[in-house]
């Protein structure tokens, strides 16, 4: 809704993170949500606010209505990880329950191989639409546009410890055992950034210049193409 933003934080003296919303030049906690331990914030292309609260599914709140008219989502489930994909679909990964996903009216569930692991992200590949997920445990998945199945990769290598996507189409992942930065050429994997240590978090800058955050080694610069 224009001129309100909204967050999450915790009130002076309390160690509950919950929903808060800014206007009238001030951030006032929402009443709603007082009690309820919120854990991440994911606003979708229509405006709805996706809320997840710890170990119990998460709110969809459609700041017309206002939070009081929240909607609960898979309750007594714990949601890790919200994103939306270019169809407009909501994901949701799920610890130790795969992935689940909206279609207006109900919750489909996908990826029962994963029950040992969290999920940790997902992202969508922008040069064949395909859908990619990290894990906790079982590396990556991927589920290729318009098929019910997920292809197994890099199994071996355990826990990701990082993954995403830039706007040249690519999709870049760095996990746990064999560190460094890796991306996808739609056949195999070509690194990228040679390092025994995982890389943490990726930002791309207009010119397409990559800034790679490494756990304990500092920045990396990497060029377009590079």
């Amino acid at each position: 809704k224009p001129g309100i933003f909204w967050a999450l934080g915790k009130n002076s003296g309390s160690d509950i993170s919950t929903l808060f919303e800014y206007k009238d030049n001030a951030w006032k906690a929402v009443e709603a949500f007082a009690k309820k331990q919120l854990t991440n914030l994911y606003r979708t292309t229509n405006g709805r606010l996706w809320i997840t609260i710890n170990g119990n599914g998460m709110l969809e709140v459609d700041p017309e209505a206002g939070p009081d008219k929240a909607v609960h989502h898979l309750q007594g489930m714990n949601v890790t990880t919200v994103m939306q994909d270019s169809k407009g679909i909501v994901w949701c990964g799920l610890w130790a329950n795969g992935v689940a996903w909206w279609d207006g009216t109900t919750w489909k569930r996908e990826l029962p191989k994963t029950k040992r692991s969290a999920i940790l992200s997902i992202v969508e590949d922008a040069k064949t639409g395909s859908l990619w997920v990290a894990t906790s445990a079982d590396g990556l998945w991927r589920r290729s546009p318009g098929k019910m199945e997920w292809t197994s990769d890099l199994a071996d290598e355990g826990a990701i410890s990082f993954l995403t996507a830039t706007s040249d189409g690519r999709v870049w992942v760095s996990s746990q055992s064999a560190g460094g930065l890796r991306y996808w050429n739609g056949d195999s994997w070509v690194a990228s950034l040679e390092s025994p240590l995982p890389i943490s978090a990726l930002v791309e800058t207009p010119d397409g210049t990559l800034w790679a955050g490494s756990v304990l080694d500092g920045l990396y610069v990497l060029k377009r193409g590079k």
